[in-house]
């Protein structure tokens, strides 16, 4: 049974990327556009990373943790020709207490594997999120504290 689910953000959004979830798997299906396009006439690994990510995190909120990225691995296998509309998943491999370990790939419409991802998120500290989106706060500085 597949959940629509308040993903993405206003940047994949604006790639076209529609999201869905089921059963512990985000799925984001999109097809690769010139808002995309990184070498001529194929997706930019920075707009396919940006896809992976949004969707790894996910799956770690699906998975009930409230996490923010820390660490990202990304193979490029193959290109993304623009045009092609392509697949990204993502899912939690595990969670431990403070940290959660999230896999992901894009797939061509052949079922070729053109980009594998993992990735690790903390926990978000109490109050991190309002309503599990946006800060409660802005992020202060060291100059900051010192004017106060």
């Amino acid at each position: 049974m597949s959940h629509a689910h308040h993903m993405g953000t206003a940047f994949t959004k604006a790639m076209g990327a529609v999201f869905s979830a089921d059963q512990g798997v985000v799925t984001v299906r999109v097809t690769a556009s010139p808002i995309m396009e990184g070498p001529r006439g194929y997706a930019h690994g920075g707009a396919l990373a940006a896809l992976l990510d949004e969707a790894m995190g996910a799956a770690g909120w699906l998975a009930g943790y409230q996490c923010l990225t820390v660490h990202l691995e990304y193979d490029f296998r193959r290109p993304v020709p623009l045009g092609t509309a392509f697949t990204v998943r993502a899912w939690v491999e595990c969670g431990e207490a403070r940290k959660v370990f999230a896999r992901g790939e894009v797939t061509l419409p052949d079922g070729a594997v053109a980009v594998e991802s993992s990735g690790i998120f903390a926990l978000a500290p109490p109050g991190f999120f309002a309503s599990g989106m946006g800060l409660v706060e802005p992020l202060r500085t060291p100059a900051d504290d010192s004017e106060a």
